[in-house]
């Protein structure tokens, strides 16, 4: 009867850890979502004030922890207003994935269109990398020599090996 008892202690024990560690799970995942609403109400408020800068980092810290697509709608409009194209493209294409039915998908497309032209522009407008032109080679001729560095002037030498001396003890 007494190891039955014990027993019954200590389920209740671990049964009472269990319920603890759950608990504290929920009462952590609350405290970070109301952190992450925080983030996205300052975020608004910013982006309201046209602080977009400021506003897309409160945006990335509220989305990492709300996971809510809407956020990645309102850092979308942020980058776009910044200039930042692709960005801004990544975020809206993130925000129909997670989104497919939104009420605003045929605006967000029209804004995605507009987005991937002028991607499209400003990859065409980076200019090449100049580079020297190369003189045809001769049938009988070499190769040109490569330029003459401050290793190449010094004749070869091979340097020494350090002397290591092993000394042993002996008692």
């Amino acid at each position: 009867m007494k190891a039955f008892s014990v027993g019954i202690k200590s389920l209740f024990v671990v049964a009472t850890l269990v319920v603890a560690g759950l608990a504290s799970r929920t009462a952590v995942a609350a405290d970070s979502a109301a952190a992450g609403r925080k983030h996205a109400a300052k975020a608004n408020q910013m982006a309201a004030k046209n602080k977009c800068k400021s506003a897309v980092v409160e945006f990335t810290k509220a989305y990492r922890t709300l996971k809510d697509p809407t956020i990645l709608f309102n850092r979308a409009e942020c980058q776009r207003k910044l200039g930042n194209n692709m960005d801004a493209l990544m975020d809206y294409e993130l925000f129909l994935a997670e989104m497919p039915s939104a009420p605003n998908r045929a605006s967000v497309e029209a804004r995605m269109a507009a987005l991937r032209e002028a991607v499209k522009a400003e990859s065409a407008a980076v200019p090449a990398i100049p580079t020297a032109p190369v003189a045809p080679a001769s049938a009988g001729a070499s190769p040109p020599a490569p330029p003459a560095t401050q290793e190449a002037k010094q004749p070869d030498k091979i340097p020494e090996a350090p002397v290591h001396r092993a000394e042993k003890w002996t008692d």
